[in-house]
């Protein structure tokens, strides 16, 4: 007779190996909205109103557009680190290894936005003012919270979590737990799918810049270029390894061969010496073909979670498939 317990029909979590390597970050900022509805009754309008939406500024204000500046900056770098997650909006997927670095973007963000929202504060007043002058019949009192208000509504919420599938469930229902462990499945081999499609399309952006920048203008002359150009590219082939949670062998060795004809050079080197340019570029436009070819042929590999003997054929997901929740 066979064993349908649940300790017999139980089989190791599908979120395990992909949360031995990450953990998630759950990241979200607030700040003081400077943005106010208008009614439209006070324009002459001809269409239909319920279509038609104006909206003020309260505030013309450089140091707010500073906080907004850092707020935007320290997104694009905390995915320049982390990966995405479909799991929930703010959440993202942190390789253990990059851990700590990611930890000191965020732990000096937030002392440099305490310093930006003081400053705010500090001049809120006397923007206030200013707008007084400059919005006349749209000003409107109720806007201006007291300072101290204002304040309030900055904050950043930075929480690392791990998850995987309620453990009771294994006790109660194993009908139940087998259900969720399916579930569990499809949604971590989504989010593979979407870390290997993110790394290919952010490698592709950064290879394709550099070609670009390499390649004469049609007059023959030689483009300046940053040297973050350079370096980006740098930074992301040097974490690729412990962002590559989806083992995506064929980027791997993509990014090998990158390494290999990057080794040693610079963006001063690119700059003052052409021969050196002129190979650089015809070797990244040879991985961009490939790149691009990686990204016409998404991935389709996935993940079993079954144990030895056990049936593991799976079906790659569609692209519709991988889109949904």
């Amino acid at each position: 007779m066979t064993d349908t317990s649940p300790s017999a029909t139980m089989t190791r979590s599908p979120f395990s190996d992909l949360l031995n390597n990450a953990v998630l970050l759950l990241f979200s900022v607030h700040k003081f909205g400077i943005r106010r509805k208008i009614e439209t009754a006070s324009f002459p309008i001809t269409a239909d109103a319920s279509l038609i939406g104006v909206t003020k500024r309260i505030l013309d204000c450089p140091e707010y557009q500073a906080i907004t500046r850092l707020d935007n900056q320290t997104r694009r770098r905390i995915f320049q680190i982390a990966l995405p997650s479909s799991l929930c909006k703010g959440m993202a997927l942190v390789p253990a290894k990059l851990v700590p670095e990611l930890d000191d973007l965020l732990t000096n963000y937030q002392s440099q936005r305490e310093n930006l929202v003081k400053t705010f504060c500090d001049v809120y007043p006397l923007r206030t003012q200013e707008a007084l002058l400059r919005l006349g019949t749209y000003f409107q009192t109720d806007d201006y919270p007291p300072v101290e208000n204002v304040e309030k509504e900055f904050s950043v919420s930075c929480q690392y979590l791990s998850f995987d599938l309620p453990s009771v469930l294994e006790t109660i229902n194993a009908q139940v737990f087998a259900r969720e462990k399916a579930q569990a499945a499809s949604k971590v081999n989504e989010m593979i799918q979407e870390i290997q499609n993110t790394l290919r399309a952010a490698m592709r952006d950064l290879v394709t810049h550099l070609v670009t920048r390499l390649t004469p203008d049609p007059l023959g002359q030689r483009k300046t270029f940053r040297t973050s150009t350079v370096t980006n590219l740098m930074d992301f082939l040097n974490r690729f390894d412990a962002r590559n949670l989806g083992r995506d062998d064929e980027l791997h060795e993509l990014v090998k061969q990158s390494k290999e004809l990057l080794n040693g050079v610079t963006a001063t080197t690119l700059k003052q010496n052409e021969t050196l340019s002129v190979s650089i570029r015809k070797g990244l436009d040879d991985i961009k073909t490939q790149l691009d070819q990686l990204l016409i042929n998404p991935p389709s590999r996935l993940i079993t979670f079954e144990e030895d003997g056990e049936d593991t054929t799976q079906q790659p997901l569609s692209p519709h498939s991988a889109l949904a929740s």
